[in-house]
């Protein structure tokens, strides 16, 4: 439905967490948003505190194009719950003769001094609720420490129960080798007489311990996991019905050095940005559920936590690098690919999952990534120089955000005054000095050199010069058992 001034109606909906997602909350403000009329809906799954959403930032660039004319959403926070940003996506609005209409609160009239206040006052209200959230979520926290009751997420096999960790022994699945022939034809409809209940969730927990004693490999532990209770049939198993399954070897080595598994509780486990805490820091609260622990200390201790130490030093130098480190990923799974050693000093690249919960069991050589992503630099290199693009000047689209946020704050009218304009204008001056070191505009400079567009300059490179370079110009490198792909910075 195109606005008075003939530009497009759309609207904004966001969602905090995936589980919102999936139940009626997105149905429910989605459907509201159609109802009252929109040509295209923008739509995120993160936090009101992060600016840094996909289709937020892709709203803000058909604004600035001038392709929008009003803008819908069910109330303000979910749009901002930060003031700076509110701040400058509401002159942005103005300065673009941009509409907003909430179904919640209203039109909004930001050409008014009396609008403007009104809706101030609502991402005001929404920011103190925001606060208040954290602290009763922080006495929440300080209330189960004192009680001494389940703490975040419980790990696999373990659910909370009347605030204790609890262990399922109830029989609810069964393996493939114990599944009736016609086990793929059964679904969740199907009638539950007609579904063996074999291994209970405590069975398995202790089945994935035995082997692990036994095989000592992470892989060849996982791989045995997947086989007994993953329908190979499935492309990427990485989950079965009721039972999720461990696809990486970390995965594997996180669970089993966690106290719950010995029957204690550990508090203080991780940082305010749920990274691991040193188990040195940990608040560790003894025998919580006694009656459901899988492993006992002396067993964790003499058996199980020599071998986690001994594969820890198999794994190679901590920290080490390559110049294709954290850029190739692999095609089927999307995870991270690792460097592996082969024969006469050959490097290949494998998916990490491969023969856990990964069907790319190829190994990719090093020599053919580097065709990849040597074909692809000399392809754009000539396309660069045909259109001539080194008469316009080249920046990044974050890098023009920046600059962008950093020219409305410098015509705040109180910017001496206020302390927290200060240092946000501080921190978006460090993102611009440390986004123009990598900004593109280097790239597209080095690729616009007659050398560049020689296939022979690049095989010349020394592994030292090829680091420089990737880091410069390669996004990310996506290999599978028939396939190379590179994406380009540039």
């Amino acid at each position: 439905m195109p606005t008075p001034n003939g530009r497009k109606a759309v609207a904004y909906l966001r969602l905090s967490t995936l589980e919102q997602a999936k139940g009626a909350a997105l149905e429910q403000q989605e459907a509201r948003l159609i109802t009252a009329g929109v040509d295209e809906i923008y739509s995120d799954i993160d936090s009101g505190d992060n600016s840094a959403r996909p289709d937020l930032n892709r709203l803000i660039d058909d604004i600035c194009a001038g392709k929008i004319g009003l803008v819908r959403a069910t109330r303000w926070d979910r749009l901002y719950r930060n003031k700076l940003d509110y701040e400058y996506f509401k002159i942005l609005l103005r300065k673009c003769d941009v509409e907003i209409d909430l179904l919640d609160q209203g039109k909004q009239d930001l050409k008014t001094a009396s609008g403007e206040m009104s809706a101030d006052m609502m991402v005001l209200l929404a920011a103190f609720e925001r606060n208040m959230l954290r602290e009763r979520i922080k006495h929440g926290f300080a209330y189960r420490r004192s009680k001494k009751g389940a703490w975040s997420r419980p790990p696999l096999f373990y659910e909370i129960v009347n605030n204790q960790y609890t262990i399922d022994r109830r029989p609810f699945i069964c393996s493939l080798q114990d599944c009736p022939d016609n086990y793929s034809h059964f679904n969740a409809k199907t009638p539950m007489e007609f579904l063996l209940r074999g291994q209970s969730k405590a069975d398995i927990a202790q089945e994935l311990v035995d082997c692990f004693l036994r095989i000592r490999k992470y892989r060849t532990v996982l791989s045995h996991l997947h086989h007994r209770y993953t329908m190979e049939q499935h492309k990427n198993p990485a989950i079965v019905p009721g039972l999720a399954i461990f696809s990486s070897s970390e995965g594997l080595k996180s669970w089993l050095m966690n106290p719950i598994l010995r029957g204690h509780t550990a508090y203080l486990k991780y940082t305010n940005r749920r990274r691991n805490n040193n188990p040195e820091v940990w608040e560790l609260h003894r025998d919580t559920h006694p009656d459901h622990k899988i492993i006992t200390d002396e067993l964790y201790e003499t058996e199980i936590k020599p071998i986690l130490e001994f594969n820890s030093k198999c794994f190679g130098q901590p920290g080490a690098t390559f110049y294709l480190t954290k850029r190739v990923f692999c095609n089927e799974c999307k995870s991270l690919c690792q460097l592996k050693g082969g024969s006469e000093g050959r490097k290949y690249y494998a998916c990490m999952h491969s023969g856990i919960s990964c069907n790319n069991h190829r190994c990719t050589s090093l020599s053919k990534i580097d065709e990849a992503i040597i074909s692809g630099l000399v392809e754009k290199a000539r396309e660069i120089t045909q259109h001539q693009i080194q008469k316009k000047e080249l920046t990044s689209e974050r890098l023009n955000k920046l600059r962008k946020k950093l020219e409305w704050i410098d015509n705040a009218p109180d910017l001496e005054f206020d302390k927290e304009l200060l240092a946000q204008r501080q921190k978006i001056l460090a993102e611009i000095d440390a986004e123009g070191d990598k900004t593109n505009n280097t790239a597209w400079q080095f690729l616009l050199h007659p050398e560049a567009q020689k296939i022979n300059f690049w095989y010349s490179l020394s592994q030292e010069y090829r680091e420089v370079f990737y880091m410069r110009l390669v996004e990310r490198v996506f290999i599978s058992d028939s396939m190379i792909s590179v994406e380009l910075k540039v």
